[in-house]
């Protein structure tokens, strides 16, 4: 169970758990493929460790905690093709909290995409969250705290994580999957400091990797050329036939990384530092924020039940200025 980064968090956990100083519910706050989840795991596996010198990550229990398998971990997060985390999952959750452990010391919850909790979900985890029954621990996963309400964020203790230093993909990158010093630096710069995206770039292969430099490559060539109308059918159609969502947010990195640049900051963008420079002088501050408010305004819309191809193509037919 290897986690990268978040050694202060994961440390400050560990320490609760051996001097039986636990909350019983959190919220683990920060960007979609940070190791939210990876951290949660690691904390339950400590909670439930059969061994004293917890977590062992050797025992029956912690090698379950580590497959997804153990029987005292119960995981709530968005049914298939849906977006939202309905009222009936968390009545679900509840119904299974009330039982007494089956094999460990206590029951853990974990819920991912927390803020994604329907207003009807969210009244109904209130209640637990006030009143919860003994050792059961609630984790909640969250991007943020905007879409939570701050009854629900109010009874948990929030623990934010942040993307870990560039060196530590690098290594981890290095050591797991023996690649090179020019290729584990070519995907944490495409990861954007995010574990789960640099993970996810290697598992794909090169289609991962080269699917996103296409990406990049276009969007590029669409904010050189804002007039070639070939390429923003070409940009608008190989978004929709990706995810769509995860597509918008490399966008999304992109422009934000020529922001950076324009404040004479350094930026995570995989590209030739003449390039960067040049593109970034063609915008505005003012044009690039209004750009990236419009990639974050159909990133959220797209969870609505709106005409997907429109939304996307509105967005690079239609001027931002």
């Amino acid at each position: 169970m290897k986690i990268i980064g978040h050694q202060k968090i994961i440390d400050y956990l560990v320490k609760s758990v051996h001097r039986k100083k636990l909350a019983q519910s959190y919220l683990f706050c920060g960007p979609a493929q940070v190791g939210k989840k990876m951290v949660a795991k690691y904390f339950a596996a400590t909670i439930l460790c059969e061994q004293e010198e917890n977590p062992c990550l050797q025992c029956d229990s912690c090698l379950r905690v580590a497959q997804d398998e153990h029987p005292d971990i119960y995981y709530v997060q968005p049914e298939e093709n849906k977006e939202i985390i309905g009222i009936n999952q968390i009545r679900s959750m509840k119904n299974a909290a009330i039982f007494s452990p089956f094999s460990g010391s206590a029951k853990i919850v974990i819920i991912e995409k927390a803020d994604n909790l329907s207003k009807a979900a969210a009244n109904s985890l209130l209640k637990i969250l006030e009143d919860p029954p003994d050792r059961v621990f609630i984790i909640l996963l969250a991007q943020g705290l905007a879409n939570l309400p701050s009854t629900i964020y109010s009874r948990c203790q929030v623990l934010r994580l942040k993307p870990p230093h560039s060196s530590e993909i690098i290594s981890f990158l290095q050591e797991e999957f023996n690649f090179d010093q020019e290729k584990a630096e070519k995907i944490t710069s495409l990861s954007w400091g995010l574990p789960g995206r640099a993970i996810n770039l290697v598992k794909n292969k090169e289609l991962g990797l080269k699917k996103q430099e296409e990406l990049i490559s276009k969007f590029l060539f669409f904010l050189t050329e804002r007039d070639n109308l070939e390429n923003k059918i070409k940009l608008s159609d190989l978004i929709l036939k990706s995810e769509s969502q995860e597509s918008l947010f490399v966008l999304l990195q992109v422009v934000r990384d020529f922001y950076l640049i324009k404040a004479g900051l350094n930026s995570a963008t995989a590209l030739k530092e003449e390039q960067k420079k040049k593109l970034a002088q063609m915008y505005s501050f003012l044009e690039l924020r209004l750009f990236a408010q419009e990639i974050m305004r159909v990133r959220n819309q797209l969870t609505a039940p709106l005409n997907k191809k429109l939304l996307i193509e509105n967005l690079f037919f239609n001027n931002f200025t």
